[in-house]
């Protein structure tokens, strides 16, 4: 009879901020035809059994020597002095050795670097009022400069997502004219140039539209690790006020676009089973991501070997146990564009 086991499809990739499910893996029946392949399986059986079985070792402070000997890194982190040993099959994979995997076996270094900056930085943990802008964020906490606009383009769901906000249809729908009527008529100027507006401010005062952008299908990359899903937002760069024959309009001139995310691990979340060789995805654990429960059961397949299934869970206990690990607010740089578009305001 055939045995049944977890199989996870290798290197396929995270989601948003570590969010929502792509890729896929699947309960799957293994009839064994030769020897070797029943041998090779009954000795991975035993392995998951060690595994599973296992003593796990407390959090150690990562500054010292004893953090590679009880956590079993598999690799050097970036920021550490201290030489790990020799890896062995009983060391644990922990969330710090996942920068090592992304940047190594998945070539996601976007994304490895977004990670190990929220690891270094003091414990913080973003509400969700924060999350969506109702609140503002801690400027210590806020990222301007790690992704860029031609970083970002050399991705087609990208591209998509930006040519899609500044269409006509989409910039200048009729919610947006009105948002910027209200805009523009509460700041009470009759010209507005906001050349020397930080990122943010620009953001926080003058953001009319926005575009999401979501998954391609299949598609598992350095975007895909680092942002998910995400969104390009456009404001009001540069306008004018100007009231002809009796009426009152808005010109806008000029605007800006750049993208806007959090990184976070807010809720309950299935972030992918994980070990030294890379990663894949179990569907049934992406499942339970909408009925916020994470998925804890390791999995294995003849790439990855045995692999932890890691969450959101994971992160927030490592920064309890570090007080390490910030939740980050993210923006790109910002493209302006010149336009001409005449709004009547009554």
């Amino acid at each position: 009879m055939g045995k049944t086991f977890v199989s996870n499809i290798a290197n396929l990739g995270m989601t948003s901020n570590m969010k929502g499910v792509g890729g896929g893996a699947k309960l799957k029946e293994y009839d064994p035809q030769t020897n070797a392949k029943e041998s090779f399986l009954e000795k991975m059986e035993n392995d998951k059994d060690l595994y599973l079985n296992r003593m796990r070792g407390n959090y150690t402070d990562p500054g010292t020597a004893d953090y590679y000997i009880n956590q079993g890194v598999a690799d050097s982190q970036a920021g550490q002095c201290v030489a790990p040993p020799a890896h062995t099959t009983d060391k644990e994979f922990t969330v710090r050795d996942i920068p090592d995997v992304m940047r190594g076996k998945l070539g996601w270094p976007k994304s490895a670097e977004l990670m190990e900056l929220w690891f270094s930085k003091p414990a913080k943990e973003m509400t969700l009022s924060e999350k969506e802008g109702d609140s503002p964020y801690d400027s210590n906490y806020t990222d301007t400069g790690l992704f860029s606009l031609a970083w970002l383009e050399r991705f087609e769901r990208a591209k998509k997502g930006k040519s899609a906000l500044v269409s006509s249809e989409v910039l200048w729908s009729d919610k947006a004219k009105l948002e910027i009527i209200d805009i523009v008529m509460r700041s009470g100027k009759k010209v507005i140039d906001n050349s020397a507006l930080d990122i943010v401010s620009l953001h926080d005062d003058w953001q009319f539209q926005l575009a999401r952008v979501g998954y391609d299908f299949g598609v598992v990359d350095d975007l895909y690790g680092s942002l998910g899903k995400f969104a390009f937002y456009a404001a009001i760069h540069k306008a004018y006020v100007e009231e002809i024959e009796g009426e009152k309009y808005i010109f806008v001139t000029e605007i800006a676009i750049y993208m806007k995310d959090t990184f976070d691990f807010i809720g309950s979340q299935y972030l992918g089973h994980w070990n030294e060789h890379g990663m894949g995805i179990n569907v049934l654990g992406g499942a339970l991501n909408s009925a916020q429960m994470e998925w804890a059961m390791p999995g294995w397949n003849y790439t990855l070997g045995i692999a932890e299934a890691f969450g959101n869970s994971e992160f927030r206990d490592y920064r309890a146990g570090f007080a390490k690990g910030g939740d980050l607010l993210l923006f790109s740089d910002k493209e302006t564009t010149r336009v001409y578009e005449k709004i009547k305001v009554s």
